[in-house]
């Protein structure tokens, strides 16, 4: 069968590939025979000179890669990493797609492995789901997402390259969601400062700003959720998180602020909601207001209703107390002496959030 997978004709090559995916996917097959097609898959992505043949490989490992023996997945990996360094666009996106499904692949064997004892426990399918979603599986091989994570850094695609940056991007957050969904979620967190900032160095190129916008909200709604009020000061894990994305709001990212801004207000609305918070916590999550009270007092800031509702998500997250520590109307009833208040935009955001 494995003679076929890279048959000339279409047809054929098509037919063996989806016997083989069929073959490994059956319930106790042997470890010898998946062991096979991982070192025949290997072996062929090495010495592979055509670039459709490295094509047809890939297809043949995205429906397959996540079922081999760990050490199999790992050279795999490295061996998709290594064509990034090439020229032709098409294998690179496909060594990234191929990568991407891999992650997803692996979440879902060990959803899989989970589903039974749930169904067998409830019918309730909206309950199934929630439980699933919630759950911390195990077997997913988080040391090999760690290095993925760390490889993915040092092969990021120039920023001008943008379809294979929408790949790569997408990869980053497989890589988070796998982790967030393991035995051990924090470990996202701990590559998450490094992940923002090489993310955010995309935005040299505009077209990019939506993918990465949205890339790092999807990634903080898995990630943040795991942050604790230890994590919430000075020198922690949230700190370093809080403050890359501050970075976002620098004016060499002007044009595509509105896009950081989302994703600074993703971290908040990402936060556990049930966590009982200190003052002394609300304090440090109030920290960007300034930033944010200073910027909207600019009249040639051109991205308001983004920073508006990034304002309300912070309110929303700390409370009014704290938030009108740091942006204060000061109104003392008298209009001659109060004159123009230069932060009445945060009224309507107040009004919006305490109804």
């Amino acid at each position: 069968m494995l003679a076929f997978v890279l048959h000339p004709k279409p047809k054929v090559r098509k037919a063996a590939q989806k016997g083989a995916a069929l073959l490994i996917h059956t319930p106790g097959i042997a470890n010898s025979c998946v062991e096979e097609i991982a070192r025949f898959s290997l072996a062929e992505l090495q010495k592979a000179q055509k670039e459709t043949h490295t094509l047809q490989l890939l297809t043949f490992f995205r429906a397959t890669i996540y079922m081999f023996p760990l050490q199999q997945q790992k050279e795999l990996c490295q061996a998709c990493l290594k064509l990034l360094n090439l020229q032709s666009q098409m294998v690179r996106v496909q060594a990234l797609r191929t990568i991407n499904e891999y992650l997803r692949g692996i979440v879902r064997q060990a959803q899989k492995n989970v589903l039974g004892d749930l169904e067998s426990a409830s019918e309730d399918v909206d309950e199934i789901r929630a439980k699933l979603t919630s759950m911390q599986l195990q077997g997913i091989p988080t040391d090999l997402i760690g290095k993925l994570l760390s490889a993915l850094k040092e092969v990021k695609p120039s920023s001008r390259d943008v379809s294979v940056c929408s790949s790569w991007l997408e990869v980053i957050f497989s890589c988070c969601f796998s982790l967030a969904t393991s035995n051990n979620p924090r470990m996202a967190l701990s590559h998450l400062p490094n992940l923002i900032e090489n993310v955010y160095s995309l935005l040299d190129e505009p077209d990019n700003g939506a993918a990465v916008g949205s890339t790092v909200q999807k990634i903080l709604a898995e990630a943040a959720k795991h942050l604790n009020e230890l994590d919430l000061k000075t020198d922690s894990a949230g700190d370093l998180i809080l403050s890359k994305l501050m970075n976002g709001l620098q004016f060499q990212y002007s044009s595509v602020m509105d896009c950081t801004l989302d994703a600074l207000a993703a971290f908040y609305t990402s936060l556990d909601v049930e966590q009982v918070r200190s003052e002394a916590v609300q304090d440090f999550l109030a920290q960007p207001l300034k930033t944010l009270a200073n910027l909207r007092l600019n009249p040639l800031f051109g991205h308001k209703i983004a920073l508006d509702t990034c304002a309300g998500a912070i309110l929303s997250c700390i409370g009014p107390e704290a938030f009108l520590k740091v942006i204060t109307l000061d109104i003392s009833g008298n209009p001659e002496a109060d004159g123009e208040l230069p932060y009445k935009w945060i009224i309507p955001v107040l009004e919006s959030k305490l109804r």
